[in-house]
């Protein structure tokens, strides 16, 4: 097999004899020039069978069209998808405000029963719509997913409280738990004798909750009045590569405008009891008030000043300054 590699068949004859003459084979070389080119790439695909270029081209269309397809499906999700849950505030606020729904008549039953055990009656809610409620909040927060949820609710709602005490904004905070953890520990020490019932319902409650996606976390907040009900929905969104504490100042900015506003609203209030010497108001330290500060009884000339803050908190003692010599139960007074 070498040799016939290399020499080819013996038996055939590759070079001229004197017998052969001049038959011959010549052997003629060609240059093809650049259009003799495209004239035989041509005759090449002619020589193609029609159905495998067919076959060919619409693969190939295939492939184009679906590349592109891809390429306008990740533009269209990076220009027309909205942000993780920003377009569900509307799904978020409901379900917060079935839990606080929840929470709200925990609270209520708690609070029902450390009045029991405290042998104190339960006060009616303020009907006259006049009385301004007291300055003190607590938070509520929770969460029922897991361990770690519930402490990043606890820390926004501590992150919250340590902006808040930063700030003028007249109000008290009451404890840095959650309000119905306060509630259950204040009964089981009570019970237990530990205790003293000493605990004042707070005039706000502060519901927090977190929904948190890779990127986001929504924190939504209801500053709810206890007497009256009256309620603000307030939403802010941090970024989860961040601590909670660290955008403290974001979180807490629409609430701390809305306290504070709250806070200089002129204290409003109502004679609970008069008698020879004094007038007592049915506003006290944790409404704000201060001894020397002056009211303006309503529909009168009268002008009281407050002489005097009792234990309790919610009530003052106060003289006619200016005005009428007698005033009756029941008329409305309003901070000047």
């Amino acid at each position: 097999w070498a040799a016939y590699v290399l020499y080819g068949d013996p038996r055939t004859s590759y070079f001229r004899t004197q017998s052969e003459g001049d038959n011959w084979i010549r052997l003629q070389i060609t240059v093809v020039s650049a259009e003799e080119g495209g004239t035989r790439s041509s005759s090449k695909e002619a020589d193609t069978p029609a159905p495998i270029r067919q076959h060919l081209l619409l693969a190939g269309s295939l492939l184009i069209m679906g590349l592109m397809g891809i390429l306008m499906a990740d533009l269209f999700h990076e220009t027309r998808t909205p942000p993780p849950r920003q377009s569900d505030h509307k799904v978020e606020s409901r379900i917060f405000q079935g839990k606080i729904a929840d929470r709200k008549k925990r609270i209520d039953e708690l609070w029902d029963k450390y009045l029991g055990l405290s042998g104190s009656p339960r006060l009616a809610a303020s009907s006259d719509d006049w009385t301004s409620a007291p300055l003190t909040l607590a938070t509520v927060f929770e969460s029922q997913l897991s361990f770690s949820e519930q402490k990043r609710e606890d820390l926004a709602a501590r992150a919250i409280q340590s902006e808040l005490s930063h700030h003028d904004t007249a109000f008290t905070l009451l404890g840095r738990k959650s309000f119905d953890v306060v509630l259950k520990e204040l009964i089981r020490g009570i019970e237990t004798g530990q205790l003293r019932p000493r605990l004042k319902m707070p005039g706000y409650l502060l519901f927090i909750e977190l929904n948190c996606s890779e990127e986001q976390c929504a924190v939504l907040m209801e500053l709810t009045e206890s007497e009256t009900g009256r309620s603000y929905y307030l939403e802010e969104r941090v970024d989860t590569g961040r601590s909670v504490l660290s955008q403290k100042e974001k979180l807490s900015e629409e609430l701390l405008g809305k306290l504070k506003a709250i806070g200089k609203t002129p204290v409003q209030g109502i004679i609970s009891d008069v008698s020879d010497e004094e007038i007592l108001l049915n506003v006290g330290a944790d409404h704000g008030v201060r001894i020397g500060q002056k009211f303006r009884v309503a529909d009168q000339d009268a002008v009281l000043e407050v002489q005097g803050l009792k234990g309790d908190g919610r009530s003052c003692v106060a003289r006619i300054r200016e005005g009428a010599v007698s005033l009756e139960k029941g008329e409305k007074v309003k901070e000047m």
